[in-house]
């Protein structure tokens, strides 16, 4: 009797895989879809085929490492550990000193603002004196007198014509 329980329990187990393998075997001779039959040319497959599947894929993205063993894992550490290799770097904070500029006070001699203005304005004028150019000057007096009575001519609506400079006309004449 048990014998024949036995029998019969390997029977049912053997068709079980026989059914699992002929299942395995038909799904792998099956057709199989375009993006896993290695195409080369997309000639035989329809058009827009590929926006209709959703592939997943990252590809400017760093993957984790399949876990593994947390004993090996264990042992990458301890050795990590003993042979002091730390992935981590160690921040060195440099010191930064600051120095004062010490001034002497021997050469500081206070001014109020006003003298400051002062002796700037000074300086200005001496400068617009020296700058001051005889024949500019007469020059300008007579452009401003002469202007002035041009004026006066034209009832104060003259206006000096602008200067444009000759324009170039150039032929495309056979030399």
């Amino acid at each position: 009797m048990v014998k024949t329980n036995r029998e019969h329990n390997l029977r049912l187990l053997q068709q079980k895989l026989d059914k699992e393998t002929n299942a395995l075997e038909q799904k792998m001779l099956d057709v199989k879809p375009w993006y896993l039959q290695g195409e080369i040319v997309a000639s035989k497959r329809n058009e827009n085929t590929l926006l209709e599947e959703h592939f997943d894929a990252q590809r400017h993205g760093l993957f984790k490492p399949n876990v593994q063993d947390e004993a090996v894992i264990d042992e990458y550490i301890i050795k990590a550990i003993k042979e002091r290799m730390f992935d981590s770097p160690v921040f060195k904070v440099k010191e930064v000193k600051i120095q004062h500029k010490e001034l002497p006070l021997q050469n500081v001699v206070q001014k109020s603002l006003v003298e400051d203005y002062e002796s700037f304005l000074r300086k200005n004028q001496i400068l617009e004196e020296d700058q001051g150019d005889a024949q500019k000057n007469a020059i300008q007096s007579e452009m401003l007198e002469l202007f002035d009575d041009l004026d006066k001519l034209s009832n104060l609506h003259f206006v000096p014509h602008k200067y444009v400079p000759e324009s170039l006309s150039v032929k495309n004449d056979a030399a």
